[in-house]
C-alpha cells in the first residue's frame, strides 16, 4: 500500500521525527515540510530529561483544565490539543523507544542531512 501526504508539519519533538524518518518515505511526488521550531540538536541530558518527562504525560494524562491553569496564555484549543494528543499516544513505551532509537543513539541532525 503506498500513502501520499501533501504536506508533513512538525513542531518541536516532532518535527526532529519528521527530520529523521523524511529519508525513509516514499514519495511518487513532490511533498512539502513544514518544521516550526524542531528539536534538531538536543544535548543527551536533555533528551534523557524529556525522554522521562513525556513518558511521564503520557502515563498519567492530565484534565484539560490543568493545562489551561498552568498556561494561561493557551487559547483553550491549545489545552484540548495537548490533551488528546497525549491520549493519542499509545503507551509511555512509545515515548521511551522513540527517544532511544533516534535522540538517544544518535543526535537528530546526524541522521537528517
Amino acid at each position: 500500500m503506498h500513502t501520499h501526504y501533501d504536506i508533513i508539519i512538525g513542531h518541536s519533538l516532532g518535527g526532529a521525527i519528521i527530520a529523521n524518518l523524511l529519508p525513509r518515505l516514499r514519495q511518487s511526488q513532490a511533498l512539502s515540510v513544514v518544521l516550526v521550531d524542531p528539536a534538531l540538536e538536543v544535548s543527551s541530558e536533555h533528551a534523557t530529561m524529556f525522554r522521562e518527562i513525556f513518558a511521564a504525560e503520557v502515563a498519567d494524562v492530565r484534565p484539560m483544565q490543568v493545562h489551561i491553569e498552568e498556561n494561561p496564555k493557551w487559547a483553550r484549543v491549545d489545552a484540548i490539543t495537548r490533551t488528546v494528543g497525549l491520549h493519542m499516544c499509545t503507551s509511555p513505551e512509545v515515548v521511551l523507544q522513540t527517544f532511544e532509537v533516534g535522540i538517544l543513539r544518535r543526535p537528530w541532525y546526524q541522521t537528517c542531512w
